[in-house]
């Protein structure tokens, strides 16, 4: 049955000392229960010169899971976009069409998954009423 999380420090170690003994990625996927995709993707992702890089790997993982994981989204550090959004929204204008009218004015590709996630995810207590509201 497959993970759906992260490498663990040991599972990079493993992929490490298995590529040591020359054994495929469809081994060492089955040898520690993950897809040969992930496999194939921690390898090429983290390898120089035909070698594979565990310390540097897992640093890179934790950088980007922490990044994937910021409380902060796109909208909510960009004053002048969360205006904007702002804005439209207190005109009534859905996500959908708020994420167009960006691109089409702004040149700024906000998708309305994004917005939906700030409206719903990152907004707070009576602002996050009133950005519902006008939904």
């Amino acid at each position: 049955m497959p993970k759906f999380n992260r490498l663990s420090e040991y599972e990079r170690e493993r992929i490490l000392k298995m590529l040591a003994a020359n054994f495929s990625y469809s081994m060492i996927a089955q040898t520690i229960g993950r897809s040969v995709s992930t496999i194939g993707r921690e390898v090429c992702r983290n390898h120089a010169s035909s070698e594979y890089l565990v310390v540097e790997a897992h640093k890179k993982a934790s950088k980007r899971q922490v990044y994937s994981h910021s409380p902060k989204c796109k909208i909510e550090a960009d004053e002048y976009l969360k205006s904007l959004i702002h804005a439209k929204l207190r005109l009534r204008w859905s996500p959908m069409k708020i994420s167009h009218w960006l691109l089409k004015t702004h040149q700024m590709e906000i998708s309305h998954e994004t917005i939906y996630q700030y409206i719903y995810v990152q907004a707070k207590g009576k602002f996050k009423k009133e950005l519902i509201s006008y939904l």
